[in-house]
């Protein structure tokens, strides 16, 4: 599970002492996950459809996780994706001028985070 948060690398923080100026610098200045990337979060429900928000670029036929509060995540193939407005079919979502609706079909509740697999 750990090895799935996005984060800046791992120092041995206080384990050894008074470390030279650079040992004690992250490798990377920013986090970020090479496993997943946050895409969405779900602004509301329609039926067994979830009302995204997205965050960043996916697509039909990507592999994405639900987070969901209850602690019990989801994993699925994004089969179909439409425009939350016009109910039009979307073979893409670009970026953040987007919402679109996706199948949620016994996923409860409407808080939740959605990631691609990369």
């Amino acid at each position: 599970v750990l090895e799935n948060l996005a984060n800046r690398g791992y120092t041995d923080g206080f384990y050894q002492r008074h470390h030279t100026a650079e040992q004690q610098k992250y490798l990377d200045n920013a986090s970020k996950s090479r496993k997943q990337m946050f895409v969405g979060e779900a602004i509301g429900r329609d039926g067994d459809d979830l009302i995204v928000q997205v965050k960043n670029h996916f697509e039909v036929g990507n592999r994405l996780e639900l987070t969901l509060p209850n602690g019990q995540n989801h994993d699925m193939i994004l089969q179909e994706m439409r425009d939350a407005e016009t109910n039009e079919p979307m073979d893409v979502a670009l970026g953040s001028a987007y919402v679109v609706r996706i199948a949620a079909k016994g996923i409860e509740g409407d808080t939740v985070l959605i990631s691609k697999y990369l």
